[in-house]
């Protein structure tokens, strides 16, 4: 934040430490990526933390889209209000228990809207122009044991960042390029708005490499935390590079020189975020996000995101939208996610869930016998699906509507339908929100 808020701020972050220790070791764990869950003091239930997302503007509504919870959930924002509109789970791998979404970024296309998700060893691409609805598109599976976790959109193009390369695709999900840039981290490689140049943050450093003569034209030690992530913003106007480290917002020129400094008071520095054609930039450091001048990098706005009505927050990943009424900013504030107005004035919040809603185990379907005549009865049982999930079960012309229990199981006494003669046929099982299914064959005497 502020130096002129210094003490304001060390008494808060005092405040914080000695009340609420175990959100601080929680916040370690979260930004060093040793796992996924905050735990809060004791007594209380675990939840998990949003850290960071991507947000779009897109028929008159603000889409945003965070696989923090290891599934895709899609929000948009209505009438200043954020509504959770779809969840898609992860696709079934036989060779990986590990079913997570990693990362994913919006792209307008012939005036539809695209999502495109990391997904380990997949990489695919939804429909999300009706963002209660997505529908898959595309998808693609890593044979080289390469694992996605980021997305980028630049230009006319798309890259996977992994944890060997960095892949250039068209929109029909086929390579086209690659360059031995990778990270751990979303948000740690970015492209110019161009895509001549690709800014990788890595080992306390920023790189820049050249894109045509593929090598590093200027690196930079800054004071960054090998296990977070940091987002840089390249501002398409003024070619300008800002980045947020432990220090301060650095205004940077792509030979790598520091132009400005602007110091905030808080130990860790996270992500700068902004429009096209703005004047203004954004970064948050943990303790609240600072609305920027780009130019002079004097302070317009600040607001602090640790207190009511966002307790135990910690503003980590950010995001900047430009709508026909101004900026919209979404920060991912690790207790939820938390949208605003250009002047830093909240507008809604979402609160993270205390659940795990993704399958545990993988799928199995299982019955006590495998033949039967018509009219007999079978008991079925199931499992790896989404916890209370919808399911459907068919069985030639019998559909049977059941949910899945708290491990993502089932077990149903299920008839044999009729049929005109004896018959080889299947059952199958199928989850409404994860869209994974199972059949398993069965004769009809």
């Amino acid at each position: 934040m502020l130096r002129k808020d210094i003490i304001y701020s060390t008494s808060l972050i005092m405040k914080l430490a000695k009340k609420n220790f175990f959100w601080f070791v929680a916040l370690f764990l979260l930004v060093s990526g040793l796992g996924v869950f905050i735990f809060a003091q004791p007594g209380q239930s675990r939840i998990r933390a949003y850290s960071h997302g991507k947000a779009a503007y897109y028929n008159g509504q603000v889409v945003i889209v965070t696989t923090n919870m290891s599934y895709a959930e899609f929000f948009v924002l209505e009438n200043g209000y954020l509504r959770r509109t779809a969840v898609i789970q992860p696709q079934p791998d036989r060779w990986s228990r590990e079913l997570n979404f990693f990362d994913a970024d919006f792209n307008v296309e012939n005036g539809r809207l695209y999502a495109y998700t990391a997904e380990g060893r997949y990489f695919s691409k939804y429909d999300v122009s009706n963002p209660d609805n997505p529908i898959l598109v595309k998808s693609v599976k890593d044979n080289s044991w390469d694992w996605f976790t980021g997305v980028e959109i630049f230009g006319r193009y798309v890259a996977t960042v992994s944890n060997k390369w960095t892949k250039i695709y068209n929109y029909d999900l086929m390579v086209i390029d690659a360059y031995e840039v990778k990270s751990p981290h979303p948000d740690n490689v970015k492209f110019s708005p161009n895509g001549d140049q690709i800014f990788q943050i890595a080992d306390g450093q920023l790189k820049i490499y050249n894109r045509r003569d593929r090598q590093v034209t200027a690196a930079r030690d800054f004071l960054l935390e090998d296990y977070q992530k940091n987002a840089i913003y390249n501002d398409s106007l003024n070619g300008a590079l800002y980045l947020v480290d432990n220090e301060g917002l650095k205004k940077l020129s792509l030979d790598g020189r520091i132009d400005k400094i602007f110091y905030h008071t808080s130990n860790l520095g996270y992500d700068a975020a902004g429009t096209a054609g703005s004047p203004y930039v954004y970064f948050s450091d943990g303790i609240g996000v600072v609305k920027m001048n780009k130019n002079t990098m004097e302070p317009v706005a600040w607001e602090y995101t640790t207190t009511a009505p966002l307790d135990n927050g910690w503003a980590a990943g950010l995001e900047a939208v430009m709508t026909d009424q101004g900026e919209i900013i979404v920060l991912f504030n690790s207790s939820c996610l938390a949208v605003y107005d250009g002047n830093l004035r909240l507008l809604d919040y979402f609160a993270s869930s205390e659940e795990d809603l993704r399958p545990a185990e993988g799928l199995f379907l299982k019955t006590d016998k495998n033949r039967s005549a018509a009219g007999g009865q079978i008991f079925l049982r199931g499992g790896g699906f989404g916890i209370r999930e919808p399911l459907t079960i068919k069985f030639e012309s019998s559909i049977t509507k059941i949910y899945s229990d708290e491990q993502g199981r089932f077990n149903e006494i299920i008839t044999v339908p009729v049929v005109e003669k004896p018959l080889a046929t299947e059952i199958k099982v199928s989850g409404a929100d994860s869209r994974l299914h199972y059949s398993l064959g069965f004769f009809i005497e």
